[in-house]
């Protein structure tokens, strides 16, 4: 644990002491948007294909959608995890 007397007494002092926590989270947040992102197109590649004349290749997409799905559910609970364990750490101070 670290003692109190090194801990920054600043707000901005805490935010800088965990900013690669905030920014990894930051970056997760973002492929998670990504990830969701693409599961809206692809949903809409699925749909053409349903209505053309070849049906079937919609599995595709729709395989690549529950793998875009289970991507964005484990980025979104991570970036909370980093975002979060930070902010809790700067109020706990350890």
């Amino acid at each position: 644990m670290t003692s109190p007397e090194t801990l920054p007494t600043t707000l901005g002092g805490h935010v800088r002491r965990h900013i690669p926590a905030y920014a990894m989270g930051g970056i997760v947040l973002g492929a998670f948007q990504l990830a969701m992102n693409r599961i809206d197109w692809q949903s809409k590649a699925a749909i053409d294909d349903i209505f053309s004349s070849a049906p079937d290749a919609a599995a595709r997409h729709s395989l690549f959608i529950l793998g875009l799905a289970l991507f964005a559910f484990a980025a979104r609970i991570s970036s909370r995890w980093f975002i979060f364990n930070a902010g809790l750490s700067s109020t706990l101070g350890s």
